[in-house]
C-alpha cells in the first residue's frame, strides 16, 4: 500500500502561562461541553439528514496514461521532517517504536484515535524498553500547574519542558489498547537521586466519573505513594471531589486525585517546600525536583 505525505501546518501559540513558539507549547483541545452516557460509551454525532442527490455531471476527457517506476512500498510513518514524526494512522509511541523501530525520544505527530486531529506528544523511547508516552513533566518551575479544570482537560505548559497533556488526548490514547495499560512515574529530587514507580494496571475514567484514577501493581524502589488515591475523582480550583470535609486543592495547592490530602502531590507547586509541593511521601516528606507521568500499552 502507498501512503500519502500529510503535511500538518501547526500555529504556535503563546499561552498566558508563558509558553513561546520556540518551546514547542501544548496546542489544546477544542472540544465543547462533555454530555455524560454510560462510561463505556462516547458521544456520537448524530447526522443530518440525507440532501436530494445532484444532476450527473459531464464526462471529462480521459487523461493519457503515464506508466512510472514501481515505488518502495510504504510504511506507517510519512517521514520524519526537522524531528518531527507526521503519521499516516492512528498511533501511540509504543506502536511508534515497535512497528518503525524508531528509538529516538522526542516530539511526535500522531493522530487520536477515532478523529482526524493530530495532537504533539512526548515519546520516551529510551527507559524501560521504551514506547512511552509522557502526559505530565515537572523540571524547573517554569509552568504554572495550579489551574482550573479546563484546563487539565484541555492540556496546558510546554511540550518540551513541562507540561500536562490534557485529560481531552490522554482517554482517547488510553482507549486505543486493547490489553489495557501500564504507568510508570520517574521521580527525582533536588539532591541528583532518581527512583521511579511502575504499575501494571493504570486508567483514568472519562469526565463524567470525574477522571477516576485505577492503579495497581505497583513495582519499583519509590514505595507506592499512588494506592492511596487509587478509585479517587480528580480535583482542581473550583472542582473539589476529594473526601476531606474541606478542600485539598486550596490546601495542597494543586490539582490532583486527593483523598483526605495525599500521599503523591506531582501537580503541586514547585518552588514550595511544605506540603503544598511537588510530594511523593513514600519515598520522601519533601518537595521534589522532577517528575514525568508516562503510560503505554500492556
Amino acid at each position: 500500500m502507498l501512503f500519502f505525505f500529510i503535511i500538518f501546518v501547526t500555529f504556535s501559540l503563546e499561552s498566558k502561562w508563558g509558553t513561546t513558539a520556540d518551546h514547542n507549547p501544548i496546542i489544546v483541545s477544542s472540544q465543547g461541553p462533555t454530555i455524560c452516557l454510560p462510561l463505556d460509551q462516547y458521544v456520537n454525532e448524530k447526522k443530518g439528514e440525507k440532501g436530494e442527490k445532484g444532476a450527473k455531471g459531464q464526462k471529462g476527457e480521459a487523461a493519457p496514461r503515464l506508466v512510472g517506476q514501481k515505488g518502495q512500498k510504504g510504511d506507517l510513518w510519512a517521514g520524519l521532517v526537522e524531528g518531527w514524526l507526521f503519521l499516516n494512522e492512528s498511533c501511540s509511541c509504543s506502536c511508534i517504536y515497535e512497528r518503525n523501530n524508531l528509538s529516538q525520544s522526542g516530539i511526535y505527530n500522531v493522530r487520536l484515535p477515532g478523529s482526524n486531529r493530530t495532537i504533539q506528544v512526548y515519546c520516551d523511547m529510551d527507559t524501560d524498553g521504551g514506547g512511552w508516552t509522557v502526559f505530565q513533566r515537572r523540571q524547573d518551575g517554569s509552568v504554572d500547574f495550579y489551574l482550573e479544570w479546563d484546563d487539565y482537560k484541555r492540556g496546558f505548559g510546554n511540550i518540551g519542558k513541562e507540561f500536562w497533556l490534557g485529560f481531552d488526548h490522554i482517554l482517547p490514547l488510553l482507549g486505543a489498547s486493547e490489553s489495557g495499560n501500564e504507568l510508570r512515574i520517574d521521580l527525582g529530587d533536588g539532591e541528583g537521586n532518581r527512583k521511579y514507580a511502575k504499575y501494571s494496571d493504570f486508567g483514568i475514567g472519562d469526565e463524567c466519573t470525574k477522571y477516576r484514577l485505577s492503579v495497581s501493581g505497583y513495582f519499583g524502589n519509590a514505595n507506592d505513594s499512588l494506592a492511596y488515591h487509587n478509585g479517587m475523582r480528580f480535583s482542581t480550583i473550583g472542582r473539589d471531589h476529594d473526601n476531606w470535609g474541606y478542600t485539598c486543592t486550596l490546601h495542597r495547592h494543586g490539582a490532583w486525585w486527593y483523598k483526605y490530602c495525599h500521599r503523591a502531590n506531582l501537580n503541586g507547586s514547585y518552588f514550595e517546600t511544605t506540603v503544598k509541593g511537588i510530594r511523593w511521601e513514600e519515598w520522601k516528606e519533601e518537595s521534589l525536583k522532577f517528575s514525568e507521568m508516562k503510560f503505554r500499552p500492556k
